[in-house]
Protein backbone atom coordinates (compact mmCIF):
# COMPACT_ATOMS: atom_id res chain seq x y z
CA UNK A 1 0.00 0.00 0.00
CA UNK A 2 1.35 3.56 -1.23
CA UNK A 3 0.64 6.71 1.44
CA UNK A 4 0.77 9.65 -0.28
CA UNK A 5 0.95 12.70 1.49
CA UNK A 6 -0.29 16.10 0.03
CA UNK A 7 2.03 19.02 0.24
CA UNK A 8 -0.94 21.52 0.99
CA UNK A 9 1.06 24.13 -0.82
CA UNK A 10 0.00 22.12 -4.11
CA UNK A 11 -3.53 22.68 -2.50
CA UNK A 12 -3.11 26.64 -2.36
CA UNK A 13 -4.44 28.86 -5.34
CA UNK A 14 -1.91 31.80 -4.36
CA UNK A 15 -3.36 34.94 -6.66
CA UNK A 16 0.10 35.44 -7.79
CA UNK A 17 0.74 32.32 -9.74
CA UNK A 18 1.62 32.22 -13.16
CA UNK A 19 -0.08 30.59 -16.09
CA UNK A 20 2.60 28.04 -16.46
CA UNK A 21 2.26 27.58 -12.46
CA UNK A 22 -1.71 27.25 -12.74
CA UNK A 23 -1.95 25.16 -15.36
CA UNK A 24 0.64 22.09 -13.59
CA UNK A 25 -0.81 22.68 -10.37
CA UNK A 26 -4.39 21.96 -12.33
CA UNK A 27 -2.84 19.02 -14.03
CA UNK A 28 -1.45 17.40 -11.12
CA UNK A 29 -4.52 17.86 -8.55
CA UNK A 30 -6.76 16.31 -11.75
CA UNK A 31 -4.14 13.15 -11.64
CA UNK A 32 -4.67 13.02 -8.08
CA UNK A 33 -8.13 13.12 -8.08
CA UNK A 34 -8.81 10.25 -10.47
CA UNK A 35 -5.78 8.14 -8.78
CA UNK A 36 -7.90 9.19 -5.27
CA UNK A 37 -11.11 7.72 -6.73
CA UNK A 38 -9.63 4.60 -9.27
CA UNK A 39 -6.68 3.29 -7.52
CA UNK A 40 -7.60 1.72 -4.22
CA UNK A 41 -4.13 1.00 -2.92
CA UNK A 42 -2.69 4.30 -2.80
CA UNK A 43 -4.19 6.53 0.28
CA UNK A 44 -4.12 10.22 -0.38
CA UNK A 45 -3.08 11.55 3.06
CA UNK A 46 -3.70 15.20 4.20
CA UNK A 47 -2.12 16.66 7.27
CA UNK A 48 -4.35 17.69 10.10
CA UNK A 49 -5.94 21.29 9.97
CA UNK A 50 -5.07 21.74 5.88
CA UNK A 51 -8.25 22.78 4.48
CA UNK A 52 -8.31 25.43 7.72
CA UNK A 53 -5.55 26.78 6.95
CA UNK A 54 -6.73 27.79 3.53
CA UNK A 55 -10.14 28.85 3.92
CA UNK A 56 -8.17 31.24 6.87
CA UNK A 57 -5.74 32.57 4.39
CA UNK A 58 -7.60 33.18 1.65
CA UNK A 59 -6.49 30.37 -0.32
CA UNK A 60 -9.41 28.18 -0.98
CA UNK A 61 -10.96 28.75 -4.35
CA UNK A 62 -14.18 29.51 -4.45
CA UNK A 63 -15.75 30.41 -7.36
CA UNK A 64 -15.05 34.25 -8.31
CA UNK A 65 -12.08 34.31 -7.24
CA UNK A 66 -11.12 31.23 -9.40
CA UNK A 67 -12.73 32.52 -12.31
CA UNK A 68 -10.02 35.71 -11.61
CA UNK A 69 -7.53 34.03 -11.42
CA UNK A 70 -8.01 31.85 -15.13
CA UNK A 71 -8.92 35.23 -16.52
CA UNK A 72 -5.56 36.65 -15.11
CA UNK A 73 -3.53 34.14 -16.59
CA UNK A 74 -5.39 33.80 -19.87
CA UNK A 75 -6.57 30.46 -19.52
CA UNK A 76 -10.63 31.54 -19.02
CA UNK A 77 -11.00 30.30 -22.45
CA UNK A 78 -9.75 26.94 -21.43
CA UNK A 79 -10.88 25.83 -17.91
CA UNK A 80 -13.29 26.66 -16.11
CA UNK A 81 -13.58 27.82 -12.45
CA UNK A 82 -14.85 24.16 -11.73
CA UNK A 83 -11.42 22.63 -13.30
CA UNK A 84 -9.82 23.75 -10.37
CA UNK A 85 -12.42 23.61 -7.56
CA UNK A 86 -13.38 20.10 -8.40
CA UNK A 87 -10.64 18.47 -7.80
CA UNK A 88 -9.72 20.06 -4.81
CA UNK A 89 -12.54 19.57 -3.36
CA UNK A 90 -12.70 16.09 -3.59
CA UNK A 91 -9.42 15.60 -2.44
CA UNK A 92 -9.94 17.37 1.11
CA UNK A 93 -13.52 15.57 1.48
CA UNK A 94 -11.82 12.17 0.94
CA UNK A 95 -7.95 12.54 2.17
CA UNK A 96 -7.46 9.93 4.48
CA UNK A 97 -6.36 12.45 7.59
CA UNK A 98 -6.44 10.26 9.96
CA UNK A 99 -3.51 8.31 8.88
CA UNK A 100 -2.12 11.11 11.42
CA UNK A 101 -3.43 9.35 13.95
CA UNK A 102 -0.75 9.88 16.90
CA UNK A 103 0.14 13.68 15.99
CA UNK A 104 -1.54 16.80 15.03
CA UNK A 105 0.80 19.92 15.25
CA UNK A 106 4.24 20.73 16.02
CA UNK A 107 6.74 23.72 16.31
CA UNK A 108 9.79 24.02 15.10
CA UNK A 109 12.78 25.90 13.54
CA UNK A 110 15.98 25.73 11.66
CA UNK A 111 14.23 23.89 8.77
CA UNK A 112 16.60 23.17 5.84
CA UNK A 113 15.41 21.43 2.51
CA UNK A 114 16.79 20.26 -0.67
CA UNK A 115 15.59 21.20 -2.65
CA UNK A 116 15.68 24.47 -1.05
CA UNK A 117 12.81 26.55 -0.46
CA UNK A 118 11.05 28.59 -1.41
CA UNK A 119 8.63 26.01 -3.33
CA UNK A 120 5.09 28.21 -3.73
CA UNK A 121 6.38 31.68 -3.68
CA UNK A 122 4.38 32.37 -0.33
CA UNK A 123 6.31 31.97 3.34
CA UNK A 124 3.11 30.84 4.98
CA UNK A 125 2.69 28.39 2.22
CA UNK A 126 6.25 26.62 2.58
CA UNK A 127 5.73 26.68 6.32
CA UNK A 128 2.62 24.48 6.04
CA UNK A 129 4.68 22.34 3.81
CA UNK A 130 7.60 21.96 6.15
CA UNK A 131 4.84 21.11 9.34
CA UNK A 132 3.60 18.37 6.57
CA UNK A 133 6.95 16.52 5.99
CA UNK A 134 7.49 16.94 10.02
CA UNK A 135 4.39 16.06 11.22
CA UNK A 136 4.63 12.54 8.93
CA UNK A 137 8.12 11.94 9.96
CA UNK A 138 6.59 12.00 14.18
CA UNK A 139 4.06 9.82 12.75
CA UNK A 140 6.07 7.04 11.39
CA UNK A 141 8.33 7.54 13.51
CA UNK A 142 5.67 6.66 16.36
CA UNK A 143 4.66 3.64 14.39
CA UNK A 144 7.73 2.69 13.89
CA UNK A 145 7.53 2.37 9.78
CA UNK A 146 6.87 3.94 6.74
CA UNK A 147 3.17 4.29 6.67
CA UNK A 148 3.21 7.59 5.02
CA UNK A 149 6.08 6.98 2.24
CA UNK A 150 6.04 9.28 -0.47
CA UNK A 151 5.53 13.43 -0.74
CA UNK A 152 3.54 14.78 -3.55
CA UNK A 153 4.31 18.28 -4.60
CA UNK A 154 5.18 20.08 -7.66
CA UNK A 155 8.69 19.95 -7.31
CA UNK A 156 11.25 18.86 -10.18
CA UNK A 157 13.23 16.77 -7.91
CA UNK A 158 12.97 12.46 -7.38
CA UNK A 159 13.48 13.06 -3.23
CA UNK A 160 12.50 15.67 -0.33
CA UNK A 161 15.17 15.93 2.06
CA UNK A 162 15.04 18.06 5.19
CA UNK A 163 16.06 18.64 8.73
CA UNK A 164 14.63 20.85 11.42
CA UNK A 165 14.59 21.46 14.92
CA UNK A 166 11.20 19.76 16.39
CA UNK A 167 10.23 22.40 19.77
CA UNK A 168 7.30 21.32 20.71
CA UNK A 169 4.52 18.66 19.42
CA UNK A 170 0.46 17.75 20.09
CA UNK A 171 -0.20 15.91 21.99
CA UNK A 172 2.75 15.98 24.03
CA UNK A 173 4.66 12.97 24.41
CA UNK A 174 3.87 11.19 21.20
CA UNK A 175 5.15 8.19 19.80
CA UNK A 176 8.75 8.73 21.25
CA UNK A 177 8.76 12.21 21.23
CA UNK A 178 8.78 12.68 24.71
CA UNK A 179 8.57 16.71 26.31
CA UNK A 180 11.49 16.08 27.85
CA UNK A 181 13.44 15.19 24.89
CA UNK A 182 12.72 18.44 22.67
CA UNK A 183 14.27 20.57 21.76
CA UNK A 184 15.14 17.62 19.26
CA UNK A 185 17.27 17.42 15.37
CA UNK A 186 15.46 15.52 13.38
CA UNK A 187 16.22 14.63 9.51
CA UNK A 188 14.37 12.47 6.74
CA UNK A 189 13.95 12.44 3.14
CA UNK A 190 10.80 11.11 1.29
CA UNK A 191 10.65 10.32 -2.82
CA UNK A 192 8.89 13.15 -4.56
CA UNK A 193 5.79 11.87 -6.71
CA UNK A 194 3.63 14.10 -9.21
CA UNK A 195 1.55 11.26 -10.41
CA UNK A 196 0.31 7.94 -10.18
CA UNK A 197 3.08 6.89 -12.67
CA UNK A 198 5.44 8.12 -9.99
CA UNK A 199 3.87 6.26 -7.45
CA UNK A 200 3.93 3.15 -9.18
CA UNK A 201 7.75 3.83 -10.34
CA UNK A 202 8.70 4.73 -6.29
CA UNK A 203 7.53 1.15 -5.11
CA UNK A 204 8.44 -2.30 -5.08
CA UNK A 205 6.38 -5.00 -6.24
CA UNK A 206 8.11 -7.14 -3.75
CA UNK A 207 7.51 -5.60 -0.80
CA UNK A 208 3.94 -4.52 -1.82
CA UNK A 209 3.39 -8.42 -2.02
CA UNK A 210 5.36 -9.35 1.41
CA UNK A 211 3.54 -6.80 3.18
CA UNK A 212 -0.24 -7.44 1.33
CA UNK A 213 -3.29 -7.91 3.35
CA UNK A 214 -6.16 -8.39 0.77
CA UNK A 215 -6.58 -9.43 -2.73
CA UNK A 216 -6.23 -5.60 -4.19
CA UNK A 217 -2.60 -5.20 -3.04
CA UNK A 218 -1.66 -8.80 -4.17
CA UNK A 219 -3.09 -7.90 -7.41
CA UNK A 220 -1.17 -4.69 -7.16
CA UNK A 221 2.34 -6.05 -6.79
CA UNK A 222 1.50 -8.14 -9.89
CA UNK A 223 0.35 -5.12 -12.07
CA UNK A 224 3.52 -3.75 -10.51
CA UNK A 225 5.57 -6.70 -11.63
CA UNK A 226 3.54 -6.77 -15.14
CA UNK A 227 4.22 -2.83 -15.65
CA UNK A 228 7.82 -3.50 -15.50
CA UNK A 229 8.18 -6.02 -17.66
CA UNK A 230 6.10 -4.00 -20.09
CA UNK A 231 8.31 -0.89 -20.28
CA UNK A 232 11.37 -3.17 -19.96
CA UNK A 233 9.93 -4.50 -23.56
CA UNK A 234 8.83 -1.04 -24.98
CA UNK A 235 5.42 -1.74 -24.40
CA UNK A 236 4.13 0.38 -21.83
CA UNK A 237 2.47 3.88 -22.12
CA UNK A 238 -0.01 3.67 -19.32
CA UNK A 239 -1.39 1.54 -16.42
CA UNK A 240 -3.81 0.93 -18.30
CA UNK A 241 -1.68 -1.28 -20.89
CA UNK A 242 -1.65 -3.99 -18.40
CA UNK A 243 -3.96 -6.98 -19.13
CA UNK A 244 -7.10 -7.40 -16.98
CA UNK A 245 -7.05 -10.17 -14.38
CA UNK A 246 -8.25 -10.91 -11.70
CA UNK A 247 -7.26 -12.24 -7.90
CA UNK A 248 -10.07 -14.66 -6.11
CA UNK A 249 -10.93 -14.53 -2.12
CA UNK A 250 -9.09 -17.48 -1.72
CA UNK A 251 -6.01 -16.04 -3.49
CA UNK A 252 -4.18 -14.74 -0.60
CA UNK A 253 -5.24 -17.48 2.08
CA UNK A 254 -3.54 -20.14 -0.16
CA UNK A 255 -0.44 -18.18 -0.70
CA UNK A 256 -0.04 -18.15 3.23
CA UNK A 257 -0.72 -21.53 4.09
CA UNK A 258 1.70 -22.89 1.52
CA UNK A 259 4.64 -20.09 2.39
CA UNK A 260 3.76 -18.05 -1.04
CA UNK A 261 3.49 -14.73 1.05
CA UNK A 262 5.64 -12.37 2.64
CA UNK A 263 8.98 -13.26 2.23
CA UNK A 264 8.38 -17.23 2.65
CA UNK A 265 10.26 -19.46 0.36
CA UNK A 266 7.97 -19.66 -2.34
CA UNK A 267 6.70 -15.91 -2.82
CA UNK A 268 9.29 -14.84 -5.12
CA UNK A 269 8.78 -17.28 -7.27
CA UNK A 270 4.46 -17.44 -7.00
CA UNK A 271 4.62 -13.20 -8.11
CA UNK A 272 6.91 -14.18 -10.75
CA UNK A 273 4.97 -16.72 -12.11
CA UNK A 274 1.62 -14.73 -11.52
CA UNK A 275 3.38 -11.67 -13.91
CA UNK A 276 3.97 -14.48 -16.33
CA UNK A 277 0.87 -15.71 -16.70
CA UNK A 278 -1.21 -12.26 -16.94
CA UNK A 279 1.90 -11.62 -19.78
CA UNK A 280 1.28 -14.72 -21.29
CA UNK A 281 5.10 -15.05 -21.29
CA UNK A 282 7.08 -17.92 -22.28
CA UNK A 283 8.65 -18.58 -19.02
CA UNK A 284 5.42 -20.14 -17.59
CA UNK A 285 3.56 -23.31 -18.93
CA UNK A 286 -0.16 -23.04 -18.46
CA UNK A 287 -2.08 -26.24 -18.99
CA UNK A 288 -5.65 -27.02 -18.61
CA UNK A 289 -6.97 -28.60 -15.64
CA UNK A 290 -8.75 -31.80 -17.49
CA UNK A 291 -9.73 -33.49 -14.42
CA UNK A 292 -12.00 -30.62 -12.92
CA UNK A 293 -14.99 -29.21 -13.90
CA UNK A 294 -16.11 -26.04 -15.64
CA UNK A 295 -17.04 -23.19 -12.49
CA UNK A 296 -20.56 -23.51 -13.00
CA UNK A 297 -20.99 -19.57 -12.20
CA UNK A 298 -19.68 -17.98 -15.13
CA UNK A 299 -18.17 -21.66 -16.93
CA UNK A 300 -14.22 -20.47 -16.57
CA UNK A 301 -12.04 -23.34 -17.29
CA UNK A 302 -9.79 -24.61 -14.81
CA UNK A 303 -6.12 -23.78 -15.40
CA UNK A 304 -2.60 -25.09 -13.80
CA UNK A 305 0.86 -24.76 -13.94
CA UNK A 306 3.87 -25.59 -11.74
CA UNK A 307 5.76 -23.29 -9.48
CA UNK A 308 8.02 -25.72 -8.35
CA UNK A 309 8.55 -29.69 -9.33
CA UNK A 310 10.83 -30.55 -6.23
CA UNK A 311 9.59 -30.54 -2.44
CA UNK A 312 5.73 -29.93 -2.25
CA UNK A 313 5.39 -29.50 -5.86
CA UNK A 314 3.59 -26.08 -5.79
CA UNK A 315 0.82 -25.40 -8.30
CA UNK A 316 -0.52 -22.46 -9.40
CA UNK A 317 -4.56 -22.77 -10.26
CA UNK A 318 -6.23 -20.34 -12.50
CA UNK A 319 -9.60 -19.61 -14.44
CA UNK A 320 -9.85 -18.75 -17.64
CA UNK A 321 -12.77 -16.54 -17.68
CA UNK A 322 -15.00 -16.97 -20.85
CA UNK A 323 -14.84 -14.29 -23.37
CA UNK A 324 -13.13 -12.88 -26.60
CA UNK A 325 -10.28 -11.27 -25.19
CA UNK A 326 -7.78 -13.72 -22.61
CA UNK A 327 -8.89 -13.39 -18.93
CA UNK A 328 -7.47 -15.26 -16.23
CA UNK A 329 -8.59 -15.18 -12.23
CA UNK A 330 -5.95 -16.52 -9.74
CA UNK A 331 -7.90 -19.25 -7.39
CA UNK A 332 -5.22 -20.49 -5.25
CA UNK A 333 -1.88 -22.16 -4.82
CA UNK A 334 -1.46 -25.91 -3.32
CA UNK A 335 0.95 -28.52 -3.56
CA UNK A 336 0.68 -31.63 -5.66
CA UNK A 337 -0.49 -33.91 -3.11
CA UNK A 338 -4.39 -32.60 -3.15
CA UNK A 339 -4.51 -30.86 -6.70
CA UNK A 340 -7.45 -28.87 -6.02
CA UNK A 341 -8.58 -25.42 -7.26
CA UNK A 342 -11.03 -23.25 -5.08
CA UNK A 343 -14.57 -22.84 -6.77
CA UNK A 344 -14.70 -19.31 -5.36
CA UNK A 345 -17.25 -16.73 -6.55
CA UNK A 346 -16.13 -14.63 -9.03
CA UNK A 347 -18.07 -11.64 -8.01
CA UNK A 348 -15.80 -11.72 -4.95
CA UNK A 349 -12.50 -11.74 -6.88
CA UNK A 350 -10.58 -8.11 -7.60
Amino acid sequence: MASVILDPGLLAFIPSLSKKQLIKRIEILSGWSKTNSTQPWVKIALAPGVQAFLERNALFPSYEPAKALLESTGLRSIYAPEDIIRPLTSLLESAISNEFCCVTDELHQEFVSEPCQPWHGEAVVDEMSQRALILAHVENQAHNDRKLNLFASILESANVAFSARIDAIDPPNAGNYEASNLPLDIEDEFPHVCSFEDVCSALDAQQIWAGATSASQIKFAIQLGCRLHLIAAGRYDEFADIPTFYVGSDFLPSLIRWQAHAVHPFAAKTLESCVAAVLDMPTITIKPFFTKRYRSLDLAAPLRAHLSKKGVGLRLMMWQKPGPKRTIEFANVGGKSEEEITYSDPKDAR
